[in-house]
């Protein structure tokens, strides 16, 4: 049996692991990990079945021949996001694309209405976010369920443990929006990156961007007119206070800080209000963590192709699992935790 090394690269990545904490945890030297990663060399069964055992996965997983393309697209993440916890979060999504490019293999989904818009010739991403808001017929005033509605048109968002990283958008090899999310987020954040995301898949994976704009600032803009649209929250923006917006954080499930920097970028605040607010946000912690909570959006589509394999297929969590070159136990914790109890047994 042939073995691809390019996975075995994958695989070390996906666990956080440097090649030498690999090779002490294999019991083999440094330069075996090293070689087999960069020629290709001496990746036999016996090396296979040793890392199947370490990295708990099963050993078909190494013996996909695919060659690994590294994901490319837009991320959200803190700057001290160390490169070690990038490239692991660039394994999940790596790995978390290919199954789902396997799932998708025979199942219809909805089709991509996701449009395209050139800023530079189209207008800004706040002119851009009121023209989504009226192609999609979105009504005035707060999104109830962002995720449903970007999912009707076409996208895939996928939850993952993503450490620093808040959300990550791309587009898979067969051409459907993909946007990864960090389930560990609060929901009020984790619903402003999707809209963040949302905004690179529209202005920004799809065109040629000049090096000189600055996406990031583009995309908040694209966001912030979205969840927050200046016709209907600028007349709520008036002596502000820490209880005035934790109300405003309950109608629009925004967090209290976007608030406060949207009201900032609409020229509701000056600099020294907004110093003064971020500085009692501070005070009371709530720059860390926010008062007001509510639940998280959950994402539907991939729930509803594991429900087609199940239910219409008659696939066992086992074969779905070996589908996937994945564990049983790592295949229920990544896609079936909403869905346990009502699984039959493999």
């Amino acid at each position: 049996m042939k073995f691809n090394p390019q996975m075995l690269k994958l695989a070390r990545e996906l666990r956080g692991y440097t090649q030498t904490q690999l090779s002490e945890l294999m019991g083999v030297a440094q330069g075996t990990i090293s070689k087999i990663e960069k020629f290709g060399s001496g990746f036999d069964e016996s090396l296979a079945q040793l890392a199947a055992k370490i990295l708990n996965l099963p050993v078909s997983f190494f013996d996909n021949q695919d060659t690994i393309i590294p994901i490319q697209g837009e991320f959200r993440r803190k700057l001290s996001t160390s490169v070690k916890q990038l490239n692991q979060n660039n394994a999940k999504m790596t790995i978390a694309e290919r199954q789902l490019l396997k799932l998708l293999d025979g199942i219809e989904i909805s089709a991509n209405e996701i449009p395209v818009w050139n800023v530079d010739i189209e207008g800004s991403p706040s002119l851009c976010a009121q023209h989504i808001r009226r192609i999609w017929k979105i009504p005035r005033g707060r999104i109830d369920n962002l995720t449903t509605i970007v999912e009707n048109k076409g996208a895939i968002i996928i939850p993952l443990s993503l450490q620093d990283m808040d959300g990550f958008s791309m587009y898979t090899t067969n051409g459907i929006p993909l946007i990864f999310i960090n389930k560990d987020i609060s929901a009020d954040r984790a619903r402003l990156t999707i809209a963040h995301e949302l905004a690179h898949i529209i202005l920004h994976l799809s065109c040629n961007v000049d090096s000189s704009r600055d996406r990031e600032s583009e995309a908040f803009e694209f966001a912030a007119e979205l969840l927050m649209p200046e016709a209907d929250i600028r007349t709520q923006l008036v002596r502000l206070n820490l209880m005035t917006l934790a109300d405003l954080k309950k109608y629009w499930k925004t967090s209290m800080q976007s608030i406060i920097r949207r009201s900032k970028n609409l020229g509701m605040l000056n600099e020294n209000q907004y110093k003064y607010l971020s500085i009692q946000m501070s005070a009371e912690g709530y720059r860390t963590k926010e008062p007001i909570f509510f639940p998280h959006e959950q994402p539907s589509v991939l729930k509803q192709i594991i429900d087609a394999y199940i239910d219409d297929l008659d696939y066992s969590i086992a074969e779905i699992a070996e589908l996937l070159d994945s564990s049983i136990d790592e295949f229920r914790e990544n896609y079936l935790q909403n869905k346990i109890s009502s699984m039959r047994k493999v």
